[in-house]
């Protein structure tokens, strides 16, 4: 800075320590009331996916049950055993509400009715969500294991007799407990479609608009169709391992989102809920302008005293430099 006057180094520094000062100082501004204005919609985007989950405990819940009492069906394990899948089939629909979904495979996981399960699920149970080969439907599948001969937790418990005391005093060794033996033929699940009525129900549980995703194809929500588009240009199967809740990604979508994962085969279903910040939205443009009309008035006032400054601190170094020329 070779040839600058002193008064000159000293308001750019001052100019500089004021641009360092305000900038920031606005940012954080901005961006605290930015976090304050989505605070509200962010609550009940966490609310709504708590609920979600409650929701879908008690689905699982109910469709285990039922899979427990047909597996328990003494004609069910019979018929997997024979392999007559054509009346296995009927058997379990017999077993089943109206417009509920059976399925069955034997133990090494082949299917015997209906689409087929990953190893993982045939060997441990539990609920997954799946997509038919057969149709392409999604399907909430609840599984259980199947025993030719149920196990003990399936038969009911007798209670022993109580036997008179032996007169002699003497009394005879308790006899060994006798269990029944049990042989896996598979496995059945009971399901549900996730369909339309599906999705519309998880909208008036949550109260915002739903999106079920698997992978990165969409298979079906609420949203108006023009908003829908826009949900083709989001990474939507990082969405569903990520989470739990997005800001608007992009302009043409003004939602929050919240993510619910499903648990599934490869981990890339879920359902997303949205919370419509487009209020927000405009509260936080009118708060961006005004900061950035703000921080202009700062700005000038900042450099205008780094300059009243600059000459202040730099007249008596003129004045000595001036005393020496002289």
């Amino acid at each position: 800075m070779r040839g600058l006057s002193v008064r000159t180094k000293t308001f750019f520094l001052f100019a500089g320590a004021a641009l360092l000062t305000v900038l920031p100082a606005l940012l954080m501004i901005g961006r605290a009331v930015e976090n304050r204005v989505y605070g509200r919609a962010t609550e009940e985007l966490v609310n709504a996916i708590d609920a979600l989950g409650t929701y879908w405990e008690r689905q699982n819940d109910a469709l285990q049950e039922s899979a427990r009492r047909v597996a328990g069906v003494r004609d069910v394990g019979e018929l997997m055993s024979s392999g007559d899948t054509a009346a296995l089939r009927l058997a379990l629909l017999e077993q089943v509400s109206p417009g509920r979904t059976v399925l069955a495979a034997d133990t090494a996981g082949e299917p015997l009715v209906g689409p087929a399960l990953d190893s993982a699920t045939v060997a441990g149970g539990g609920t997954v969500v799946i997509i038919s080969n057969a149709d392409s439907a999604t399907l909430n599948v609840a599984v259980w294991p199947v025993f030719l001969d149920p196990p003990a937790f399936m038969a009911p418990e007798v209670e022993p007799e109580a036997e008179a005391p032996d007169p002699t005093g003497e009394q005879d060794a308790a006899p060994a407990s006798v269990e029944p033996d049990s042989i896996r033929v598979g496995i059945i699940g009971v399901g549900t479609a996730l369909d339309a009525r599906t999705i519309r129900d998880v909208k008036v549980i949550t109260g915002g608009e739903v999106a079920l995703i698997a992978g990165d194809s969409l298979i079906g929500t609420t949203l108006p169709d023009s908003v829908a588009e826009a949900l083709h240009m989001l990474d939507l199967g990082a969405m569903v391992r990520g989470g739990p809740i997005y800001g608007p990604p992009i302009a043409t979508l003004p939602y929050l989102i919240g993510v619910s994962p499903l648990l599934s085969p490869d981990g890339s279903m879920g359902i997303l809920l949205f919370r419509s910040v487009a209020e927000e939205l405009r509260i936080v443009r009118g708060i961006r302008q005004s900061m950035v009309g703000i921080g202009l008035f700062a700005l000038l006032l900042a450099l205008g005293l780094a300059l009243v400054v600059s000459r202040i601190l730099a007249r008596p170094a003129q004045v000595f430099s001036a005393a020496a020329t002289d």
